[in-house]
């Protein structure tokens, strides 16, 4: 899903077992622009994929935002995902409260 809505837009994506339970999860991507300082703010929220709950969810600012799933970067055998602009890179992961 890829929808347009001013100078926001939003995706969505099934991506790989986010939080240990064995089910595809979905990412949900929403990036805003600031036309003024030419920056992008980006929400990557994480939802359960059988039932929507949400996981997680982590915003940063910065140019040409992107999310991706990724595989397990810090040994807990649960997909990571990494978030990444034009200088930084952001690994973002589940953690049971």
């Amino acid at each position: 899903m890829n929808r347009t809505l001013g100078t926001n837009w939003t995706n969505a994506f099934s991506v790989r077992d986010l939080n240990g339970d064995d089910k595809a999860d979905v990412l949900v991507q929403i990036e805003g622009y600031n036309e003024t300082t030419r920056d992008k703010t980006a929400t990557v929220i994480a939802k359960r994929g059988h039932n929507g709950e949400h996981l997680w969810e982590e915003s940063v600012t910065g140019r040409d935002l992107f999310a991706l799933s990724a595989s397990d970067h810090n040994g807990d055998e649960i997909a990571d995902v990494l978030l990444g602009s034009h200088d930084q890179v952001y690994a973002l992961g589940y953690r049971e409260e």
